[in-house]
């Protein structure tokens, strides 16, 4: 489950009380926006990875990662390992480990809930992101080498019909295996439930990650991994709604939804079809490692 949805999730409740802390999270697009997308793409990348790109859409002339000099609305990335002094990012494809990247990070008092369970499903979690950017797509004219190529798009869903299949997931296991912690609230679950909810939000968090997760030094527990794993999966596994699945969107050139690929932002911005037709004519990157699913 990745740090966007575990953000998009909590985020109608801190923006209720505006801060420095959760500004850049509540007017960002690609938390925020209605039309947001998810995309599961396979692509051939070359082995020789590179830094991860921290690719973020610039708010109020930042992008919060060491550019403070950017275009509202542009996507600005920029690599190294000191955020304050960024460096140019290379062609590579880029990887990050998340349990590594979050490893010295802890919750600690004073921190709020929301802070405290990003850091908890980077924990739980894991797993790699990989930065794909427009300089080392294969077949691009702004490409300066040759790293990476889109071999399919498997599937694209609505953001909002990803997360109906999350919450029911949690929903349910928490009636059957938890505390019954969503009974408790308001809104109640399924077609009523209230996501702003703050009931609701901590009934999630503390059903998927443990009930002390949002508190300095508490244990993260919940769900099994692989539970979650499978309620992330759910959407792209069938169409139908009765399997929890979601329809897949065709891409056409007047859709401007926000791409929220898997992969953690998928900086490439490319408008793909599911199977391209010119991909036999794409050059390959010279030391292909295969195929990656993200």
């Amino acid at each position: 489950m990745p740090l966007e949805t575990c953000i998009s999730n909590s985020v109608v409740s801190v923006c209720a009380i505006p801060s420095n802390a959760t500004e850049r999270h509540c007017k960002n697009a690609e938390v925020v926006a209605p039309d947001l997308v998810i995309t599961k793409l396979i692509i051939e990348a070359d082995r020789r990875f590179g830094d991860y790109a921290r690719c973020n859409i610039c708010i109020h002339g930042s992008d919060h990662h060491g550019n403070e000099n950017c275009t509202d609305g542009e996507y600005v990335c920029s690599c190294g390992r000191d955020v304050k002094h960024p460096e140019p990012c290379t062609a590579s494809v880029g990887v990050a480990n998340v349990s590594q990247r979050y490893a010295g990070q802890k919750c600690t008092q004073g921190m709020a809930a929301w802070e405290c369970w990003k850091l908890a499903v980077a924990s739980k979690t894991g797993g790699l992101w990989f930065s794909t950017l427009q300089v080392g797509h294969c077949g691009s004219s702004q490409a300066s080498a040759c790293t990476w190529r889109l071999v399919q798009v498997v599937k694209r869903v609505r953001k909002t019909c990803s997360d109906n299949s999350i919450f029911k997931i949690v929903e349910r296991f928490d009636q059957t295996q938890g505390a019954g912690c969503f009974q408790n609230c308001t809104g109640g679950i399924g077609a009523l439930r209230n996501t702003s909810d703050p009931c609701w939000i901590r009934c999630f968090y503390s059903t998927a990650l443990g009930a002390d997760s949002g508190s300095p030094g508490g244990q993260i527990a919940g769900m099994p991994r692989q539970a979650l794993q499978s309620a992330w999966e759910a959407s792209f596994s069938s169409d139908d709604p009765a399997y929890l699945g979601c329809p897949h969107i065709r891409h056409s050139s007047n859709n401007n939804d926000h791409n929220n690929s898997n992969n953690h932002n998928n900086s490439n911005n490319n408008k793909n079809n599911s199977n391209p037709s010119n991909s036999s004519s794409i050059p390959r990157p010279t030391e292909a490692l295969g195929s990656l699913t993200i």
